[in-house]
């Protein structure tokens, strides 16, 4: 199967959606990577497989996963995991909290956003707390995968999410699939 989505997307985004309906789902937001300027080939991927959504009773929403620098640096408005939700995520793609990081979500609040950091459980350790505890402060909410409080994630990925639970610092939990 997995043989079968590598050589087609459409039908194996087809399968996920179906998937998913047999779950309850009915809201994705198709995250990607950001890249200047995709916005189009973003949008143009998932009318290929919107339809089949709509059948299954699935709502679609197209939005990007940006890094720290794509925030401070990009003059694009932002894509957010809803059509009228401020919420952007962001991924610190580094095992440390950069200083200009509070700085950016000053930034987005200003532009009427809320940063999402993503997956801090694979990323931060636990000495990193008292600093995402100031980001929420700040305004920033924090989402883990829904597969880091499995028994078979790693263990430090495992106890750090289990530990951000037990202090309340989670907003959401996400599941993750590819294509």
């Amino acid at each position: 199967q997995r043989q079968m989505c590598i050589r087609d997307s459409v039908e194996c985004a087809h399968r996920m959606l179906q998937q998913a309906k047999l779950n309850g789902v009915a809201y994705i937001a198709a995250t990607a990577h950001y890249a200047p300027q995709s916005a189009d080939a973003l949008s143009a991927a998932l009318e290929k497989i919107r339809d089949q959504a709509q059948q299954q009773g699935i709502q679609l929403h197209a939005t990007y996963e940006y890094s720290l620098g794509d925030i401070l640096e990009s003059n694009e408005p932002l894509l957010t995991i809803g059509s009228n939700s401020p919420y952007v995520l962001v991924d610190f793609q580094s095992p440390f909290l950069p200083p200009t990081g509070l700085a950016a979500v000053g930034k987005i609040s200003r532009d009427g956003y809320r940063m999402v950091i993503v997956h801090p459980e694979k990323l931060f350790s636990m000495a990193a707390i008292p600093e995402l505890e100031r980001y929420i402060t700040a305004g920033a909410i924090l989402q883990i995968n829904a597969a880091s409080i499995l028994p078979d994630s790693p263990a430090g990925v495992r106890a750090m999410a289990r530990k951000l639970l037990r202090k309340r610092m989670v907003s959401c939990i996400a599941c993750l699939l590819y294509t």
